[in-house]
């Protein structure tokens, strides 16, 4: 039975419920089994190969996502200009503020969380580290209420951050 049939048959929402259950049972096996992952490598490789429709597709699909050396010329020369008050790049300062979190304080990384600066780029162990969602949040709300990120927004997102029921850290 093809997609269309399924969706037309069970409909849409059962279709997304059996997507989700199949990318699930294959996370999981890929976490029991080293090899699977080689399987479907394998399996990749030989369709790619031998289906020319597939990998004509597949080419296609790469090109829309693969960046000119414009544009990562473009982007080279925003994080470099993007510098704090002191002329420091905003990069070096996550990066340096990962590595507090992790090899200083000893904290574990844990997935989809983020690294967020609510005091400014001034300080570089002055941070929170948050979940993604919650960041997200954050960050819409500043662009709401025409808030810089780059100054020191903490007052007014403590709030969002109380309420928060998921794990968060504060580095101040």
């Amino acid at each position: 039975m093809t997609n269309a049939e399924y969706i037309e048959r069970y409909g849409i929402e059962a279709y997304e419920r059996k997507l989700a259950a199949n990318r699930e049972s294959k996370r999981k096996r890929l976490e029991r089994d080293p090899n699977y992952r080689l399987t479907l490598n394998n399996q990749f490789k030989e369709r790619y190969w031998n289906d020319i429709e597939f990998r004509n597709y597949y080419i296609e699909s790469a090109k829309k996502y693969k960046k000119t050396d414009e544009q990562k010329l473009r982007e080279k020369e925003y994080k470099m200009n993007d510098v704090n008050k002191y002329g420091i790049p905003k990069q070096n300062i996550r990066e340096r503020s990962y590595k507090i979190l992790i090899y200083q304080r000893k904290h574990t990384k844990l997935k989809d969380y983020e690294i967020h600066h609510a005091f400014g780029y001034d300080d570089p162990s002055k941070f929170i580290y948050i979940p993604r969602s919650l960041h997200k949040a954050i960050h819409s709300f500043l662009k709401e209420n025409n808030i810089n990120a780059d100054t020191d927004h903490y007052k007014y997102i403590s709030t969002m951050i109380n309420e928060c029921t998921d794990y968060t850290y504060i580095s101040a």
